[in-house]
């Protein structure tokens, strides 16, 4: 492959792997689903640092021993006996004479109210939760002390003493009760004071319950998951450290590295079991395109479902497969369905389930939607992809193997819509494929086939002899790529068009004489042989013209143009050998095909069916002996040649397509005016 496709590629796997990156989030280091009571036989040890904070009760928890544990504050109102004697003296002299009496009662409250009157302490226990109690007067703090032990007076033993003493010194008991009405605490609780102490000690508080460290054991081996464990890992999952700047740091690294080994190891394969596509810049093309659409419907697929949900079995991986299995070959289609399972379960909270259900799906839908001429083969495709996909969930499932927290419905749903999504847009982008990169499928090879083609059309009335022997190569050429594994319609194909050059000057070539009007000569019998070979090779880029003016399959056409490959058309270079002076001047290059030499299998097998017919057909009385012996003569000429240098077939190869030669020859034979000698070509110019 050329430099710039190969940086190409690279830059474009990158691409597709910087949009993972950017789509991708944070994942928890723990990816394991259990329950209250699972067994667990291996145990499950921290893989690192982790602390588990408190839940709501356990908060509400805190905050209750927090109230019992916080005194009551009570703060001195060192106003308050001020503002209630003038009001306390005067009542009372309206109510009495005796100023005695009422500066005595007044002095005895005094001194209670200097050493301090608070609520009742039943009051203070009702309202806080604290059993004890510090005291601030004069902005000095006492120490803390049980409610009991205060050296304080209750509001209800003042009340009742005022009460008493003012009966006592003969007031009715209304009047009494009236003036005990007035009096008030002057030591309050401070409620603000000590809710502020406490809410400033839960927010001093870290929230944290447990704090575990790496390698600390969760559940020892043969344990069953109790309730705390769930809270445990529920933490390890939500742990801070999980979307830490370092962590996630080292995640990304991470990840790079590992797409960056799948990308490298995508680029091997490409090249050596895929070397039409390594060679070819819109194959190569087609191929990164069909999987970067799928990267990135799978991307957004998850920016829709995947972040609220916490994961997600959406993956546009049929597309990719389902085109790559159109488009190249079924079993490149399961390969890199798991190449593209590996790179996005990186992503998934559930990794190890989302490679199986990945790869299967995508490697179903590839090997079910490569036939495109069974109507059956998309719904199929997609029927069968959902099935395997969910038959992995289960699996999983039965298993123990995480596949989320989010139950079954959902990943369900998700998988049969991703195969539906998938197949079903690749089977709607199949022509914009096809013209946009020049790759075609093997409906358009299909469609090419038909014999009602106007160009196959055009060959059976305007050069018959050239038509029968296109069928017979294409005959030729199917057989033997069934043989090896080629694409037998591309074979059968390239056998039907590979000579339609021959339309513009059909009687230049022998096959055609005996069709033409009346006694023919053979033209290239008054003609210079230079002439003569340029009249026979044009034929070849005249049916690359045709063939793209009608819209024939790239493939096609590029047998058409190396079916010669940079053969020698031997008839004329001899016959130029004898009329030169000098026959060592006569150059074998002047007198070879342009080329270039086969770069396909398919093409390949177009070009020695080509020959082995035409040498076939010029045998008198061949036996099977003799027919053996032409077939494996003209594919040895060929190899010995350098025409299959760039076409992938082996020895092994070679021995099936002689075989599958000998097997369509059989019984199929047609005299021809004179021997050929096998140990050349034919050019069926007229020359022979």
């Amino acid at each position: 492959m050329k430099r710039p496709f190969g940086i190409l590629m690279v830059v474009a796997a990158f691409a597709g792997v910087s949009l993972l990156l950017f789509l991708d989030r944070q994942q928890p280091m723990f990816d394991m689903e259990v329950g209250e009571g699972q067994f667990v036989p291996e145990g499950i040890v921290a893989p690192v640092d982790f602390a588990v904070p408190m839940g709501a009760a356990e908060e509400e928890e805190m905050r209750s021993r927090l109230e019992l544990e916080t005194p009551v504050y009570l703060n001195y109102d060192d106003g308050g006996w001020s503002r209630l004697e003038p009001v306390l003296r005067s009542r009372m002299l309206a109510a009495t004479s005796d100023t005695t009496f009422v500066n005595g009662a007044v002095g005895l409250l005094q001194t209670m109210y200097d050493k301090g009157v608070m609520v009742d302490i039943a009051s203070l226990r009702a309202s806080f939760t604290g059993d004890s109690a510090v005291v601030r007067r004069g902005g000095d703090d006492s120490r803390e002390l049980p409610l009991g032990n205060l050296n304080l007076h209750q509001i209800s033993e003042v009340t009742r003493a005022f009460r008493q003493a003012l009966e006592g010194g003969g007031m009715p008991p209304h009047t009494a009760d009236s003036l005990a009405a007035l009096l008030f605490p002057n030591v309050i609780p401070d409620s603000a004071r000590r809710s502020g102490i406490i809410e400033a000690r839960m927010a001093a508080f870290d929230g944290i319950d447990t704090t575990f460290r790496s390698g600390d054991v969760l559940v020892p081996p043969g344990g069953r998951i109790t309730r705390d464990n769930i809270r445990w890992l529920e933490a390890l999952r939500e742990s801070e450290y999980s979307i830490s700047v370092g962590r996630w740091t080292r995640y990304l690294v991470a990840r790079l590295l590992l797409v960056t080994g799948l990308v490298y190891v995508v680029i091997l394969y490409v090249r050596d079991s895929m070397p039409e596509t390594w060679k070819s810049r819109s194959r190569s093309l087609l191929l990164i395109a069909a999987w970067i659409l799928s990267l990135a419907g799978t991307g957004l697929a998850w920016l829709v479902v995947g972040s609220p949900l916490r994961g997600s079995f959406a993956s546009l991986v049929t597309f990719g497969a389902a085109l790559t299995g159109i488009f190249f070959r079924r079993r490149h289609a399961a390969v890199l369905s798991f190449v593209f399972a590996a790179a996005t379960a990186a992503a998934q909270p559930h990794a190890y389930s989302s490679v199986l259900v990945t790869a299967a799906a995508g490697s179903l839908a590839g090997y079910a939607a490569w036939d495109l001429r069974k109507r059956s083969s998309i719904p199929w495709s997609i029927g069968l992809s959902a099935a395997g996909g969910v038959s992995m969930l289960l699996l999983c499932r039965l298993l123990d193997i995480s596949t989320g927290t989010r139950g079954l419905f959902v990943p369900l749903v998700e998988i049969v819509l991703s195969s539906v999504a998938g197949v079903g847009l690749a089977s709607a982008l199949l022509q914009v494929f096809e013209k946009l990169f020049g790759v075609y499928t093997i409906l358009s090879i299909g469609e090419a086939r038909n014999r009602s083609h106007p160009l196959l059309v055009d060959l059976s009335r305007f050069a018959m002899g050239t038509w029968q022997h296109s069928q017979d190569v294409a005959d030729l050429a199917a057989e033997a790529a069934r043989a090896i594994e080629a694409d037998a319609d591309l074979s059968e194909a390239g056998g039907l068009y590979h000579d339609v050059g021959k339309l513009k000057e059909p009687y230049y070539f022998i096959e055609n004489l005996a069709h033409g009007p009346g006694d023919q000569a053979n033209p290239h019998d008054s003609m210079h042989p230079m002439e003569s070979y340029r009249r026979v090779t044009a034929h070849v880029a005249e049916g690359v013209r045709l063939a793209r003016k009608f819209r024939v399959p790239a493939p096609i056409v590029d047998i058409i143009e190396q079916h010669h490959g940079t053969t020698c058309v031997k008839s004329f270079y001899e016959k130029a050998r004898k009329m030169a002076s000098s026959p060592d001047d006569v150059k074998q290059s002047d007198y070879r095909y342009r080329g270039p030499i086969p770069a396909s299998r398919e093409a390949a097998l177009v070009m020695l069916a080509d020959a082995v017919d035409s040498a076939a057909k010029g045998l008198q009385s061949p036996t099977m002996d003799t027919i053996a012996s032409v077939v494996a003569a003209v594919i040895e000429d060929k190899d010995t040649d350098g025409q299959l240098d760039n076409c992938h077939i082996t020895r092994g190869n070679l021995k099936s397509i002689e075989r599958a030669f000998l097997q369509v020859l059989r019984g199929r034979f047609h005299e021809r005016v004179k021997d050929y000698p096998y140990g050349s070509e034919p050019d069926r110019s007229g020359g022979v």
